[in-house]
């Protein structure tokens, strides 16, 4: 546990020393630039992705120092669609700031066993990061059904750029997250990817990833609940 709360240390000092304060810095010029000129739709843009971008860094920071510092996974059974369709909710600004499409395909209904702000951490990340990955005015699409043991399998595919086989190989075997640079040159340290596998492992699932024509999916399993 000690080793666990170290790791986390480190990544706190990188994503506040790197990442947030690149962000804030951003913001600060942005709004410096626009003090002097006219309104700009694309800078407004901007202003708005770094906000929601820092947002979701300390978000996923208060998360992992939550559930890194507990002794025990709460989990509960709560009604799917309320929960998929809260995220999307939460998440709605980055696909409207880059024109993308939202296609749900959920044919599954009532419980499933999980905790709830578990959830929406990790559905959110998924859904932040397939849009940082789909270019302006691509689709992104929710699946949601369930399967012949009683899961319930929950994706997101997004069109885009595959993965990798390296990469996919050392992220399905928990050695290495994604950072890269989005299709608008969006930056990232791999924090939410890594509290997503983080929190799935606590509900004895994981993370799968594979390729389609379209582009890349990941997809989990919860327990249905009863």
């Amino acid at each position: 546990k000690l080793q666990v709360l170290s790791e986390f240390r480190e990544k706190v000092l990188s994503a506040v020393g790197h990442d947030l304060r690149g962000y804030l810095s951003n913001n600060t010029g942005l709004v410096e630039v626009m003090e002097h000129g006219e309104p700009d739709e694309e800078l407004l843009n901007m202003l708005k992705l770094n906000n929601m971008a820092a947002q979701d860094i300390l978000m996923n920071l208060v998360q992992m120092g939550r559930t890194y510092k507990q002794e025990g996974f709460k989990t509960n059974s709560h009604d799917v669609r309320s929960l998929i369709d809260s995220t999307i909710d939460q998440t709605s600004m980055y696909f409207k700031s880059k024109n993308q499409e939202i296609e749900t395909k959920i044919s599954c209904s009532g419980l499933v066993i999980t905790g709830e702000s578990a959830f929406h951490v990790i559905l959110r990340n998924l859904l932040t990061n397939a849009s940082k990955f789909t270019p302006d005015g691509g689709k992104i699409s929710i699946g949601c059904h369930m399967t012949e043991d009683q899961h319930v399998r929950i994706s997101v595919c997004n069109e885009g750029e595959p993965f990798p086989d390296d990469v996919k190989a050392r992220i399905m075997k928990g050695l290495d997250t994604v950072a890269g640079r989005g299709t608008n040159n969006e930056k990232g340290l791999g924090i939410g990817l890594q509290l997503v596998l983080y929190l799935l492992k606590q509900m004895k699932s994981t993370l799968e990833i594979s390729n389609t024509p379209n582009g890349p999916c990941v997809s989990f399993e919860l327990k249905a609940g009863t």
